[in-house]
C-alpha cells in the first residue's frame, strides 16, 4: 500500500511541475515523448488578429507541420523542440488548427482570430 500512494503522490508531483511549467506529461509513452504543445493551446482559443501566431512544442520526430485555414508550415525539430512561426491572418473563423509530426496530430476545434484583451479591474473598497 505504502508504494502504491508514494508513486501516486510522486506522479501527482511530477505532473503538477510540469503543469506550471506549460507543457503537462499527457503523452509520455514508455520512455519517448511524442507530439506535446503547451496546455496553453486549447479548443475555443483566440489568437490576435493581423499579428504572427507563434506554436511551439516537443516532439521525437525531424519535422513538425502546422495547418490552420489556407496556411500550412513545417519546421525541423532540435534537440526534441520546436516552433512555428504562421503568418498574420485577418479576423475571422472559426478554425481548425492541426499540428502534425508525422505520428500523432493535434487537432483544435473553434479558433477565432480577432481582438485578444487583457483587463485588470481595481475594486477599492
Amino acid at each position: 500500500m505504502y508504494y502504491y500512494v508514494s508513486s501516486v503522490l510522486y506522479w501527482c508531483n511530477e505532473y503538477i511541475k510540469d503543469l506550471i511549467l506549460g507543457v503537462p506529461d499527457f503523452n509520455y509513452a514508455g520512455g519517448k515523448f511524442m507530439l506535446r504543445l503547451p496546455a496553453i493551446f486549447s479548443n475555443h482559443m483566440v489568437f490576435q488578429r493581423e499579428k504572427n501566431i507563434l506554436l511551439w512544442g516537443e516532439s521525437d520526430t525531424q519535422s513538425v507541420t502546422a495547418v490552420i485555414g489556407d496556411n500550412k508550415i513545417s519546421t525541423d525539430v532540435k534537440d526534441g523542440k520546436w516552433e512555428i512561426e504562421l503568418p498574420p491572418m485577418e479576423a475571422g473563423g472559426p478554425y481548425e488548427l492541426e499540428v502534425s509530426d508525422g505520428n500523432e496530430t493535434k487537432k483544435y476545434i473553434d479558433i477565432m482570430l480577432g481582438e485578444v484583451w487583457l483587463e485588470k479591474k481595481f475594486v477599492q473598497m
